[in-house]
């Protein structure tokens, strides 16, 4: 275990350890939680194409472009 020091700007700098076991890279995100007397950090998962990560995460019986075309012809209301 280790200690940290909250700075006057309520700062933490994780330790190095912790750092490296968690592959963390400056400008990664960790989402913060509270449970009890307990702060919670999770590491926020990487997606570098997050349209490529959702691509085919919803089944439909209509194909997308057929859906689009139908809405633009209908007005968009």
């Amino acid at each position: 275990m280790s200690y940290v020091k909250v700075s006057s700007k309520y700062q933490v700098t994780l330790p190095k350890k912790v750092r490296e076991g968690l592959s963390l890279e400056v400008g990664d995100r960790l989402y913060v939680t509270k449970e009890g007397n307990r702060i919670i950090l999770k590491v926020s998962p990487k997606v570098k194409e997050p349209t490529k990560a959702l691509y085919g995460s919803i089944k439909s019986q209509t194909d997308a472009v057929e859906a689009i075309r139908a809405f633009r012809e209908s007005g968009g209301s």
